[in-house]
């Protein structure tokens, strides 16, 4: 049984009880009335005693208090723990209109009695009764489930109402609302030019340029440009990025022309590099005027495709533009800044039909060899294999390189024969060893005469199949290769003999 008891000059009771370690604690009522004092404190030993007691964990205690509070209380909570993450005010306002609408439209007043079953009611309200795309109830269903996950973490609730795939998600490509395409190498230069000298036709080249996000482009500031490394490199602060983590970016040349000219007139390093950032609406009548897209007040109008362009295509077609010009994944990924390269490949490389049906013409007519491409070192290699046949030309360097393929060839031709009769690397060496008895009665090795007579044409082919292999080098590599062959010579019999000794 609890103690109540007063203070001196204090108008409330205080209750004295053991807790869940069993030791005396105090607390004060808040009400002057002694048999309200009476009645939380048996409450609150009894609350006590129960963890005590193992009959109920300190998280469903904590979950039960706050399933008595209303559901508003929660929805506060969770955005101010959102705030102090320092999420985008937008963000927080589309999460919290959301959730109350949510909450509204089931009639839900306190946290409990959040289930499975309303949620997948209210996603199919949103879809088919007001006609919302599916990426929108995703990202309803994503807020719900994220408010439920943080309740679980902040003891507001017991165990998570909605476990694993309780609520599956909608397939965004069957019912895509806004199409967003990349930009043509034609079309970006008719927008440049159709804004050049403005303070727009800067940030566009600079979206581009850069990948920038149109939040990050506007964040910028000057002391993120460093011009004077020796590579230049923007350095994105952690509170200006979409992830909240610092980054580098490498410029390219004609962003580090227009930096160079902005900052001729802008010192300021707390100043943002851009004076003025184009709406979007303003970069759909830009589109108009450029003749790329046509607009109907102050709506794009999509292609017969049902594409738009907007501000993000500019950073997709930097990824676009990129890969159809051979850059590796990884590479974009990392310009793109993406966790993942699975969103790398499927939203930003846009690469067209038309882009893909070039890497079809590499095939080349059917059924006739495709052309090898030379270089200067492998063609003085062929010459050389020539005159090193025919015994004539006295050219060290040529003599070289036509050992390097004579050599190489052998090889390849070795391994071929060997591989077609079933041998393994690894039991190579056991083809030419044959187990005889000489004269005395004695078991000696012998070396067998198999290569003595190998076959003239595959050796040919092994020649011919080194060559494509050594059109792919550059020139230097090649060089290198020849010069290594160059200085390796075969070992004479004495020191054969010498080895053996």
């Amino acid at each position: 049984m609890p103690t109540i008891f007063k203070r001196p000059r204090s108008p409330y009771h205080v209750i004295r009880y053991l807790d869940r370690n069993g030791r005396l604690r105090e607390q004060s009522s808040r009400v002057t009335d002694r048999r309200r004092a009476e009645a939380i404190g048996t409450e609150i030993e009894d609350r006590e005693r129960a963890i005590r007691e193992g009959r109920i964990s300190p998280a469903e205690l904590e979950a039960s208090v706050a399933a008595t509070r209303p559901i508003e209380e929660h929805v506060e909570a969770h955005l101010a723990a959102d705030r102090r993450r320092r999420l985008h005010a937008r963000h927080l306002a589309v999460k919290a209109m959301d959730l109350r609408r949510f909450f509204e439209g089931e009639r839900i007043e306190r946290i409990g009695q959040i289930e499975p079953k309303a949620i997948r009611r209210h996603l199919e309200r949103l879809v088919e009764e007001e006609g919302l795309s599916a990426r929108t109830a995703n990202r309803v269903r994503a807020t719900i489930l994220r408010f439920l996950a943080w309740a679980v973490e902040d003891r507001r609730l017991a165990a998570h109402p909605c476990p694993g795939r309780a609520i599956a998600k909608r397939n965004e490509e069957i019912d895509r609302r806004r199409c967003r395409r990349s930009f043509t190498e034609s079309e970006l230069e008719r927008l440049f030019a159709a804004t050049a000298g403005t303070d727009r036709g800067d940030a566009y080249k600079l979206a581009f340029f850069t990948g920038l996000r149109r939040s990050e482009l506007a964040k910028l500031r000057w002391s993120d440009v460093h011009l004077d490394a020796d590579g230049p490199y923007l350095r994105l602060r952690a509170e200006a990025t979409k992830a909240k983590k610092t980054a580098e970016i490498p410029l390219a040349s004609p962003a580090v022309e227009i930096l160079e000219r902005l900052a001729e007139i802008r010192v300021d390093p707390t100043v943002p590099v851009l004076r003025s950032m184009p709406t979007v609406h303003r970069l759909y009548r830009d589109l108009a005027d450029a003749g790329i897209q046509a607009v109907e007040g102050r709506r794009a109008v999509p292609d017969a495709s049902g594409e738009i362009l907007d501000f993000h295509a500019l950073r997709r077609s930097l990824a676009t533009i990129l890969a159809a010009r051979g850059a590796s994944p990884l590479h974009v990924k990392r310009l793109m800044r993406h966790a993942s390269i699975e969103t790398t490949d499927r939203h930003y490389v846009g690469l067209r039909l038309f882009d893909l049906g070039r890497e079809l013409d590499r095939l080349g007519p059917l059924g006739l060899p495709t052309k090898v491409p030379t270089s200067p070192a492998l063609d003085r290699a062929r010459s050389c294999s020539t005159m090193r046949a025919t015994g004539s030309g006295d050219d060290n360097a040529s003599r070289s390189e036509a050992a390097l393929v004579a050599r190489l060839g052998d090889d390849l031709r070795d391994v071929a024969s060997k591989r077609a009769k079933g041998l393994e690397p690894s039991t190579f060496s056991l083809e030419d060893c044959a187990l005889r008895v000489d004269s005395s009665g004695n078991r000696a090795v012998r070396r067998g005469t198999a290569n003595e007579s190998a076959n003239v044409g595959a050796r040919q082919a092994a020649v011919e199949r080194l060559l494509g292999l050594l059109a792919e080098l550059p020139n230097e590599s090649i060089e290198a290769l020849v010069a290594v062959a160059s200085s390796m010579r075969p070992a004479t019999p004495a020191r054969r003999s010498s080895a053996r000794a």
